[in-house]
C-alpha cells in the first residue's frame, strides 16, 4: 500500500527540511500543501527537491486547496508540469468549478479534485459531470464523504470513466490511515 509523505504548509525551509526527511525515511511519494506562500519561493522549493531527487525515484503531487487564481493558474501548472510533478489537486476553489473543463484541457499537468466532490453524490449527474471536467483523479476521504460504502460508490464511477483515484483521510493520522489501510 503505498502512503505519501505529507509535507503541511509551513515555511519554505521547514516544509523543504521536511521533505528531505521523509525522502530519507523512504517516502518515494511526496504531497507538499502550495498556494498559501509566495509563488516563486514555493516553485523553488519543489524545483529543490526535485534536483536532488528525479521523477523516477520520487513521485511528488501538489494539493493547492482552491488556492490557485484562475487567472494564472494555467501558467502555475505548467511550471509545476516542468518539474515533473505527477499532479495537482483541487487547484481551484469548488465555486470556480466550472473552469475545469478548460484548465485540465490546456494543462498537460494532471488535476486531482478532492473539495469538489464533498457536496456530490457518486451519481449519473456527477459522472457526467465529470466526464466534462476532464480531471484524471480523484481524491477520496471516507470520513467526509458519508463512509465507506459511499466511497466505494466514487470508486467504481471514477473506473467506469478511466479515471485514477487514491484514498485519504481527513486527518491524515496513523488512525485513520490504519482504517483505511484496513
Amino acid at each position: 500500500l503505498r502512503i505519501n509523505g505529507l509535507v503541511w504548509m509551513n515555511d519554505v525551509e521547514t516544509m523543504r527540511r521536511e521533505a528531505l526527511d521523509k525522502i530519507a525515511q523512504g517516502f518515494d511519494c511526496l504531497k507538499f500543501k502550495i498556494g498559501a506562500l509566495d509563488w516563486s519561493a514555493e516553485l523553488d522549493m519543489i524545483a529543490g527537491i526535485r534536483s536532488h531527487v528525479p521523477a523516477s525515484v520520487l513521485e511528488i503531487r501538489v494539493d493547492a486547496n482552491g488556492a490557485l487564481d484562475p487567472e494564472r493558474a494555467l501558467q502555475q501548472m505548467c511550471e509545476l508540469h516542468d518539474l515533473q510533478v505527477h499532479s495537482i489537486e483541487q487547484p481551484l476553489a469548488p465555486g470556480l468549478d466550472a473552469r475545469l473543463p478548460d484548465l485540465a484541457q490546456a494543462s498537460s499537468l494532471p488535476i486531482a479534485l478532492d473539495e469538489s466532490i464533498l457536496l456530490r453524490q457518486p451519481d449519473e449527474a456527477s459522472s457526467l459531470w465529470l466526464a466534462k471536467t476532464g480531471v484524471k483523479y480523484l481524491v477520496l476521504k471516507p470520513g467526509l464523504l458519508g463512509g465507506f460504502k459511499v466511497t466505494e460508490a466514487w470508486i467504481q464511477l471514477a473506473e467506469d470513466l478511466g479515471m485514477g483515484w487514491w484514498i485519504t483521510s481527513a486527518l491524515e493520522s496513523n488512525i485513520g490511515l490504519g482504517a483505511i489501510a484496513s
